[in-house]
């Protein structure tokens, strides 16, 4: 199975703003915002590891963030010149 992004950048995970300023569906108890992240966002890893077919990631331009935690959940990463890995802080 491949993934990657339409247009000119693989993914670029998510804003971290209103994260930072626990806004939207950063909002609220702690509890709460841990029940949501494990039904939601934690998702992704778990289905991946479950996976019985190898997931290849083409990185054709930016993974940044959760995108390039993303492609590295991959078992095979194949990137183009123009990709750019980069974790929280670029």
């Amino acid at each position: 199975m491949v993934i990657t992004g339409a247009g000119r950048n693989f993914c670029a995970g998510g804003t971290s703003r209103p994260c930072v300023e626990r806004q939207e569906c950063f909002a609220g108890e702690s509890n709460a915002l841990r029940e949501a992240y494990q039904a939601g966002i934690q998702q992704i890893p778990l289905t991946i590891s479950q996976l019985k077919t190898p997931l290849i990631a083409m990185v054709n331009g930016a993974a940044v963030g959760a995108g390039c935690d993303l492609a590295a959940m991959c078992d095979m990463r194949i990137a183009s010149t123009e990709a750019l890995f980069c974790g929280d802080i670029c």
